[in-house]
């Protein structure tokens, strides 16, 4: 959403974005489910099952047609072990806002960060579960490098979706070293300060 504002607006001078994907919502839920399944040690079939769960899901979305389908499918799946990994609409306790995307689904980020012409600091974690942080460093990198744009893009070791660390106390975050002084640091050599 920041990256569409600022490429309607003449008053954006810069746009820091944490952990914001270069890829669709449809394609963006699917990595996050997959991921919490693969993470969770399940197979290649349980894999390919939660694939099309998904793509079901999807299809509704773009289409409003199908519900009686995914009730069916859901209905066989639901006391699986991974089930609870995923996100379904209507039967996920997840709260999860692509599921009211509707035709949305398929929205593709990309020529919006080809298009703008300010400075862009992405920001990312090594160990996002939520964000495919390699695919969206590739796609960065590759419209920085053709369309000669002043992209930052760090990925942050260790960190998560948050760009935080493990926290040692339960309430209290712990930002991945750097996390706070880059922004500031990145920001002063863009803009001017008066005093």
């Amino acid at each position: 959403i920041a990256p569409l504002a600022a490429s309607r607006s003449k008053d954006v001078a810069f746009l820091i974005i944490k952990s914001g994907p270069t890829v669709s919502p449809a394609q963006l839920a699917m990595y996050k489910s997959i991921t919490r399944v693969r993470n969770a040690g399940f197979s290649p079939e349980v894999i390919q099952q939660v694939t099309a769960l998904m793509n079901l899901q999807f299809d509704i979305l773009r289409t409003g047609k199908g519900w009686e389908k995914l009730e069916a499918e859901v209905q066989k799946v639901r006391n699986e072990s991974w089930y609870r990994h995923v996100a379904v609409m209507r039967h996920s306790t997840w709260d999860s806002t692509w599921m009211n995307y509707g035709e949305d689904i398929d929205f593709d980020p990309v020529p919006i960060f080809e298009d703008l012409n300010i400075p862009v600091l992405s920001l990312l974690g090594e160990l996002d579960v939520e964000t495919p942080v390699r695919e969206t460093v590739a796609t960065l990198e590759r419209i920085k490098k053709e369309r000669n744009k002043d992209f930052t893009i760090i990925v942050f070791s260790g960190a998560d979706h948050q760009i935080e660390l493990p926290r040692q106390v339960k309430n209290r975050p712990r930002y991945a070293p750097g996390y706070l002084d880059t922004m500031v640091n990145w920001t002063l050599e863009r803009v001017s300060v008066r005093r």
